[in-house]
């Protein structure tokens, strides 16, 4: 019975370390990607006013109506139908 203990426990402790180690690595791995900085340019994008743009303006306004919602709504089209 003292024998099965000691195993027993040395297979329980040697799991707590493991657990511990691995935690530890997982947490500076975290702590490294979390002071990462990315810096990103930004571009201006023009801003159009014609009439070709607001005929494109509203097609996509269109479709974006009819498409499906998130969380599984039904679209528009298939409610008509």
């Amino acid at each position: 019975m003292k024998k099965f203990l000691k195993w027993t426990l040395g297979v329980v402790g040697a799991l707590v370390v493991v657990a511990a180690v691995g935690a530890f690595i997982g947490w500076q791995m975290a702590d490294s990607k979390m002071a990462r900085k990315i810096d990103i340019k930004v571009a201006p994008v023009a801003f159009t006013s014609d009439a070709q743009a607001n005929i494109c303006s509203n097609r996509a306004a269109a479709w974006t109506a009819t498409a499906p919602m998130a969380a599984g709504a039904l679209s528009r089209r298939t409610e008509r139908a």
